[in-house]
């Protein structure tokens, strides 16, 4: 189909043609008249048309043009055509194109693209798109896959309440959701305060049924044990061959293809462990799984014993509130009773009073005794409410009766001696026949406490009384008399039988008392002492003197003196340690001095081998910290190499188990901070051990990474110290932080055990965490080799590494670890600041937070900055 604007171009190109015919007859006409020698009329043109025949070549011009316009309009047609087809296939094209977008807007990612005209790079290019939306839509089904799962287990965590149940219900879930999943196990690391924590199982699974298998591992026991302490997700491939196997009438015995094992760990701290076995290899999606559920389980747990620790503390506050209903309900039942015995006491005293008038003038003499007698007459009723008591009680505790009676007693008495009055009431009731006496504790109306002496007769028979006669009187003075000589008398039993040299002198430098072990000392008696004055007694004249400077002493000031003499005895010098006690009067005035002497030659000689002995020790110690020096590098020699950087080092005791250790090479520069196990000289035995092979190992194989020299290092301890023997119980090791650095290449290379490295980049930090193994130790049996990491290293770069001591301290006011959070946090926040800034902030920082707490562990913290 010719289109309106294909005819506009077969014009155009007819007239082009039509143009090109006439120029063609005008050119052969020229050519003619050129030709001509000289002007020419019509006659002559004829001729010359005659002569060359161009009559014919005019005739033939005409069939030229139409042959020329037939060539040009095919040309003209076919590219037409042509462009028409081009047109046709592209509009296909952009018509697939838009389809297949089309397709994967609305989400059908496995739609395929037809495009066989079209640009192959763009069909390329959008195949590639397709594939990477197909597999981000693939990643995020698996995401919305696990956070769908890990949905439905904290709904249904969210019911339960019980830790076997929840250890079941987790286990069936994953066994039955999981792909592959055969056999599963749920254990619970103990919550006790114990140096030993324990794991214990509580559910198991096993082809969609329980099964029991081992029940309890210890950190570090295991593949289980090896999970918790490292606090990471085991995977394993090869399976044990004590590894229990799945029996079944399909599969019959048949080991799994691969172990998963993960701790639920929640803020450092392992709450449990989940083992799967799957007939299988576990996939990436199924890992991410567990590890986002691990935290869910683990701060599940956590508030499931929270929860039942709340539920404890609830009943007990239940029970205790039922009982104190109880209590409630015994009281009100009592001050009903005491309401009606003060309705029938009312109805007694009112017989009473009608007595009292009768007799109210023979009895008036009676009152005056009473008022002034030092007893205190008492009448109680069965229940122990006071009916009477005598007007005496104003003078001897203070009360006026009327304060007194229609109460109960033991109101006013000691809490330590209410039940033994309550007992004492029981058994005048009880045996009326008997004497009955007691002594308690009364409360006065000022508050004094006082000792009454009380005895008891059985009045209840009687008519006019009908209660219970309590006569009590004070005896405070009597019971102080007897305390008093039942001291002295244990004071005179204790100093009569004491080894030290015991001696009172009073104001008047006379001796009133010495016991007879000063016979031992200077072979006199007693009686050469007793009541003579004190420079008069004829013993060593330094003693007299001393003993005279000592008594001169406490009278002039008032308060004890302690001091030491030599005491000339009749076996030799012997040391004494003096002391000098005051004695009062009780106005104040000092009545006589004690004079204690304790013999402490022994002890002397003991201090002073004792001293010795340490001094020896020190000076050991303080000659092994000179060693220690002047082998470890100071924050001089690191700054001599890196000049923005620092080194803050702050041992516990006077030699470290941490140390700092350079080497250098050309541009080639190793810095490491390492931590060997305890501190002190232990620790600093293993620093020199380590510092030497450290040495050895740099030298030999300077072209390793840090991982290398780590691992080699680790081989070197464990020879070193003979690990690897069957017999050997050392697991002594060390923690480190290893930087190797090109300064020529600009790169870093870190290893890590235990330990991180803080990267700060354009003031963004980045903690790089070391492996979960020590150097050195053969307690981890499924280490590895230690991780390389390489750095760049760019303008503006800081890094940090440091031992455990810095995070590990005590103190703030909740006397707490500072913890690794608040060092990311310290060194976020402050990445703004200078190296040297940063050296002294890590000082102030340390010391502030440790205040007046005693110091951990040593202290290590080394930063560089380029």
């Amino acid at each position: 189909m010719v289109s309106k604007k294909n005819i506009i171009i077969i014009s155009w190109s007819v007239v082009g043609a039509a143009l090109v015919g006439i120029i063609l007859m005008i050119l052969v006409f020229v050519f003619a008249l050129s030709i001509l020698e000289e002007p020419f009329s019509l006659a002559d043109i004829k001729k010359l048309h005659s002569e060359f025949n161009i009559l014919y070549i005019t005739r033939l011009i005409p069939i030229f043009f139409a042959i020329l316009v037939g060539i040009i309009t095919q040309k003209v047609l076919k590219k037409l055509d042509d462009k028409d087809k081009l047109q046709n296939s592209l509009l296909t094209s952009i018509n697939d194109t838009k389809k297949f977008v089309n397709n994967i807007e609305q989400g059908n990612l496995n739609s395929q693209f037809k495009f066989d005209n079209g640009d192959k790079e763009l069909r390329l290019s959008l195949e590639s798109m397709r594939k990477s939306l197909l597999k981000g839509d693939e990643k995020e089904r698996g995401r919305n896959k696990i956070n769908l799962l890990v949905s439905e287990i904290s709904n249904m965590l969210r019911s339960e309440s019980n830790l076997d149940e929840l250890g079941y219900n987790i286990i069936s879930y994953l066994a039955n959701n999981m792909d592959g999943v055969v056999q599963a196990a749920f254990y619970l690391v103990n919550n006790q305060q114990s140096d030993k924590k324990l794991i214990t199982q509580i559910a198991s699974h096993a082809y969609k049924r329980k099964k029991i298998l081992q029940s309890e591992f210890q950190f570090g026991e295991g593949l289980v044990g090896q999970a918790a302490i490292e606090k990471d997700i085991i995977l394993r491939t090869e399976i044990p061959e004590d590894y229990p196997t799945i029996s079944s009438g399909l599969l019959g015995d048949k080991k799994p293809e691969s172990i998963l094992i993960t701790p639920l760990s929640l803020e450092d701290e392992v709450y449990g462990v989940i083992e799967l076995a799957s007939l299988r290899k576990f996939n990436d999606l199924q890992i991410n799984f567990l590890k986002e559920l691990s935290e869910v389980i683990a701060r599940t747990i956590h508030n499931i014993r929270v929860n039942e620790q709340t539920r404890l503390l609830f009943e007990e506050s239940e029970k205790m509130r039922s009982e104190l209903s109880i209590q409630k309900q015994q009281l009100i039942e009592n001050a009903e009773k005491m309401i009606q015995t003060q309705d029938e006491l009312k109805d007694t005293n009112s017989q009473l009073e009608i007595q009292i008038q009768e007799t109210k003038v023979s009895t008036k003499k009676s009152m005056v005794l009473l008022e002034n007698s030092l007893e205190v007459i008492f009448i109680f009723n069965p229940e122990g409410m006071t009916l009477f008591v005598s007007p005496s009680i104003k003078t001897v505790l203070g009360y006026f009766p009327e304060e007194v009676v229609g109460f109960r007693n033991v109101e006013n008495l000691h809490p330590l001696d209410v039940e033994r009055f309550e007992k004492f009431l029981d058994n005048i009731k009880s045996f009326p026949e008997k004497d009955h006496s007691l002594q308690y504790r009364y409360f006065t109306k000022s508050g004094e406490i006082i000792w009454l002496e009380a005895k008891g007769k059985n009045s209840l028979a009687d008519e006019i009384i009908k209660g219970i006669v309590l006569n009590a009187r004070d005896i405070s003075e009597q019971r102080l008399a007897e305390k008093e000589q039942r001291i002295r008398a244990k004071m005179q039993a204790l100093s009569e039988n004491s080894l030290d040299l015991i001696i009172r002198i009073d104001i008047f430098s006379r001796c009133t008392y010495i016991n007879p072990i000063i016979k031992e000392f200077t072979g006199l008696d007693i009686s050469s002492f007793i009541d003579k004055a004190l420079m008069s007694v004829e013993i060593e004249e330094s003693v007299l003197t001393f003993w005279k400077k000592m008594l001169d002493d406490v009278t002039t000031f008032n308060e004890k003196k302690t001091s030491e003499m030599v005491f000339p005895t009749k076996n030799g010098d012997r040391i004494m340690q003096v002391n000098a006690i005051p004695e009062f009067y009780e106005n104040g005035d000092i009545e006589s001095v004690l004079i204690i002497c304790h013999d402490i030659t022994e002890a002397k000689s003991r201090e002073e081998i004792i001293g010795k002995n340490n001094k020896s020790i020190k000076d050991s110690i303080n000659y092994a910290l000179n060693i220690q020096s002047s082998l470890m590098p100071t924050e001089k020699m690191l700054q001599s190499i890196i000049p923005n950087s620092f080194l803050f080092y702050k041992p516990k005791d006077v030699v470290s188990g941490d140390y700092p250790w350079m080497y250098r090479d050309g541009d080639n520069v190793c810095i490491a901070a390492m931590d060997c196990t305890g501190h002190g000289v232990p620790g600093a035995l293993m620093s020199i051990i380590g510092f030497f092979l450290q040495n050895q190992i740099i030298e030999n194989n300077l072209s390793h990474n840090s991982g290398e020299l780590l691992d080699n290092l680790h081989s070197g301890i464990v020879t070193t110290l003979k690990q690897g023997d069957e017999d050997s119980n050392l697991n002594d090791g060390m923690d480190a932080a290893f930087c190797k650095l090109d300064l020529k290449k600009m790169k870093l290379d870190y290893a890590g055990a235990h330990r991180p490295l803080y990267h700060v980049r354009d003031g963004i930090l980045n903690e790089i965490k070391g492996d979960r193994f020590p150097v050195g130790s053969t307690q981890y049996r499924n280490r590895k080799n230690f991780t390389n990491h390489t750095i760049k290293i760019k303008p503006g770069d800081g890094f940090y590494f440091m031992t455990d001591g810095f995070p590990d301290q005590v103190g703030g006011s909740l006397r707490k670890k500072y913890m690794s959070g608040r060092v990311n946090m310290l060194i976020q926040d402050n990445a703004h600041l200078s190296i040297f800034q940063m050296g002294n902030l890590f000082r102030r920082t340390f010391d502030e937070w440790k205040g007046e707490a005693e110091q951990v562990d040593d202290v290590l913290i080394i930063g560089i900055k380029f």
